[in-house]
């Protein structure tokens, strides 16, 4: 049994069961192939309903791997993240399989990396850093299980995530998956640990990976090692720079964005906007103010199921956008732009 985490209580595993026996349907359940056992499991972890899909996945006396899985994904997508159930679930089993000697009774449960990429993004999705790389180096060191690009990815996350930020350590994981293991991240992954150089203010790092990006992007295209950046890496690069006070700089990158022809979105436009009110520019704030209202934004979806709990993105301009608009004229003297702003932004 690994040491790394705590077993689960019986406790814990006995109200499972409970839950299970009364809401869970015998008859009904009986009549489930596994397949479509595990997709009920995950459509109900998808939607939100969490209980409900560890009610069904308890339920189920010999699961496989995949309804193993199920489980564990529906506690990393619950809210808040119920990291404690997914390892209590992967403790339960992989205990089951080293304790249990007669082979007609013994769930055989070998984890996958599917399995520890659900685990990993409970870890991600609860900010939990230092879990989060005590699981990479157990996946592969305990269960010869070598981690690839989307486990890598959700451990940067969940230093992007973790409270505080730990923007060292997402470098470290970056460098290693990508110079040391030749492992192909896609932009998701970079994505995260500007996002982790984000969140600590750190903006020298944050232009430095998206430096890096360009740099592959402009001389070397085919290099899969390194992603083109995204719409999104620009606004993580804007929020870094936010924090830095690095007002210029996000003009600079924004202007490179439009000539990529890489569209802003609501967010990266609200930065453009709070560096026109630092420096001054009126007639600039105007501009992004007006593209602003062309925003269209897109639900984010997954699986073809809007994500459960997800913020919803910004839609054309708000009243903060024109207060800081407003903020823009005043410090840039366009005093008659700025009460014609203040008229609109009474209509919002």
């Amino acid at each position: 049994m690994s040491l790394l985490f705590p077993s689960s209580s019986s406790s814990s595993l006995s109200s499972l069961r409970m839950v299970a026996s009364s809401s869970v349907d015998s008859t009904s359940r009986k009549t489930l192939s596994y397949p479509e056992l595990e997709r009920r499991i995950v459509k109900l972890g998808r939607s939100g309903k969490t209980d409900d899909a560890l009610a069904l996945y308890s339920s189920v006396d010999r699961p496989t791997v995949r309804i193993w899985n199920a489980a564990i994904d529906a506690c990393a997508r619950a809210r808040p993240t119920r990291l404690e159930e997914a390892f209590d679930i992967f403790e339960n089993a992989v205990h089951a399989t080293t304790t249990k000697t007669d082979s007609s009774t013994a769930t055989i449960l070998k984890p996958n990396v599917f399995t520890f990429g659900a685990l990993m993004n409970a870890c991600s999705r609860a900010g939990e850093a230092k879990k989060a790389v005590d699981l990479l180096r157990s996946m592969e060191k305990d269960h010869g299980i070598a981690p690839n690009a989307v486990v890598y990815s959700s451990a940067i996350s969940a230093c992007a995530r973790s409270v505080p930020p730990k923007p060292d350590v997402a470098l470290q994981l970056l460098k290693e998956a990508v110079e040391e293991r030749q492992l192909a991240m896609n932009v998701v992954g970079f994505n995260a640990a500007i996002s982790a150089c984000a969140q600590a203010s750190d903006w020298e790092n944050a232009i430095s990976i998206l430096s890096r990006m360009e740099e592959a992007a402009r001389k070397n295209p085919s290099d899969y090692l390194v992603p083109k950046p995204d719409v999104v890496t620009y606004g993580t690069v804007f929020a870094a720079c936010e924090r830095g006070g690095q007002w210029k700089t996000v003009l600079k990158y924004a202007e490179s964005m439009q000539e990529q022809g890489l569209p802003l979105d609501g967010l990266s436009i609200m930065s453009c906007l709070h560096a026109c009110a630092e420096l001054g520019l009126a007639h600039h704030a105007l501009r992004y103010l007006n593209t602003m209202k062309s925003v269209n934004p897109t639900a984010p979806q997954t699986a073809k199921l809007e994500r459960f709990g997800a913020r919803k993105p910004l839609s054309g301009p708000d009243a903060v956008a024109y207060h800081v608009a407003i903020s823009a004229c005043a410090r840039g003297g366009a005093w008659k732009e700025g009460i014609r702003l203040l008229d609109e932004c009474r209509e919002v």
